[in-house]
């Protein structure tokens, strides 16, 4: 598998906050990230605000998915918008409602300029004009890796 910038990574974790999250939301993953090349990563998890590092994970842990037709306006877009939302804090609101909304059908609002990990990649794209998930809604691994704008690419 040829890896490429810009890919989208899924990660499927074995930690018990990764089982939670696939659990709660249905799904074979717990964490995305935007591949910015070979070796490095770009994501935000609930131990570190939005951060590059070095991308480690094994074959046999992730899937990547291509967002194609990427042309260089956008990918400046993108860009400005990681450079923008660099050590921006884990959005836990954002879990918070979504857990409220889910079992006690609550709506409940939540910090818009933090996020989780999968609603900061719909917004890093949505920055460049391309909608991945549509709407306000909760944005989980699986429901990005759900959207028709994404390919497979292992």
């Amino acid at each position: 598998m040829k890896l490429q910038s810009y890919d989208l990574i899924f990660y499927k974790g074995k930690s018990v906050f990764s089982k939670l999250v696939k659990w709660q939301t249905d799904s074979e993953y717990s964490h995305t990230g935007l591949l910015l090349d070979n070796v490095h990563i770009v994501d935000t998890s609930f131990r570190q605000p939005l951060k590059v590092r070095h991308f480690d994970y094994k074959l046999s842990e992730f899937d990547a998915y291509r967002v194609s037709n990427l042309n260089y306006l956008k990918i400046e877009k993108i860009n400005n918008f990681i450079q923008r939302t660099l050590n921006d804090k884990y959005d836990y609101g954002e879990i918070f409602a979504y857990i409220v909304n889910k079992y006690l059908g609550i709506s409940v609002n939540h910090d818009v300029d933090r996020f989780v990990c999968s609603s900061w990649v719909n917004e890093c794209f949505k920055s460049a004009g391309i909608e991945l998930v549509n709407g306000d809604e909760f944005v989980s691994p699986k429901g990005l890796s759900e959207s028709e704008r994404l390919e497979k690419v292992n």
